[in-house]
């Protein structure tokens, strides 16, 4: 038997051409077909879709190979990033009272320094003294500061951290304060210390610094 459609011999009890997979029911010629039968149209194969952890597969690589990219030109940039956080930023300097200390675009200076009895901030009353100290405070660089009173902190000679006493409930508390370029201001710091404690030193944490970056003698 003969296709009808491409021509070629097939046996006489096939249903499909083994050439074109055309039907051979219609026509059982035993010559060929005319040259001018049109090509019986033959499906394509069907590709098998993508499964889900393919697709994923892909997702996660085109995520990599974006953050890679970012990563190589931001690449100079990362060690300033880190170093606002690290060690490079802290003074060992031990400054003492009227000595200004300069941190980039802040000068500080503890200008005051006061003792008094405790005033009962705690119940260790006849133990702790209240230490007022005032920390000057001046705007060097050309953008506005923000700066936060809890950011320094009292170190006695016990190892003790202790914050500053902040009364959150008053009107005029805020929790930054703004500097304008060339601008100062003077803040009050009240800290509750042992009594007479002569080994008390004032700390000034820039931000998420794990060790302070400033520090100054208080006695």
């Amino acid at each position: 038997m003969y296709c009808y459609n491409c021509g070629t011999q097939n046996d006489d009890h096939a249903p499909f051409c083994t050439h074109c997979n055309a039907p051979l029911t219609a026509h059982n010629d035993t010559a060929p077909p005319p040259m001018y039968a049109q090509p019986y149209p033959v499906a394509p194969p069907q590709q098998a879709g993508l499964k889900w952890w393919q697709i994923l597969l892909i997702v996660l690589g085109a995520i990599a190979a974006v953050e890679l990219g970012f990563g190589l030109i931001y690449w100079d940039d990362m060690p300033s990033l880190y170093g606002i956080f690290s060690d490079t930023y802290t003074d060992d300097t031990l400054y003492k009272l009227n000595e200004t200390a300069v941190f980039q675009d802040i000068e500080v200076t503890v200008t005051e320094v006061k003792h008094s009895g405790a005033l009962g901030l705690n119940a260790a009353d006849a133990d702790t003294e209240i230490v007022t100290v005032s920390v000057n405070i001046k705007n060097i660089g050309d953008q506005n500061l923000m700066y936060d009173p809890e950011n320094y902190r009292m170190i006695n000679s016990q190892g003790q951290v202790i914050y500053p006493h902040i009364d959150y409930d008053s009107p005029s508390y805020s929790p930054y304060y703004e500097l304008l370029p060339g601008g100062q201001a003077t803040i009050t710091l009240q800290y509750e210390q042992p009594l007479g404690d002569t080994g008390l030193e004032l700390q000034y944490y820039y931000d998420y610094s794990d060790n302070p970056t400033l520090r100054f003698e208080i006695e």
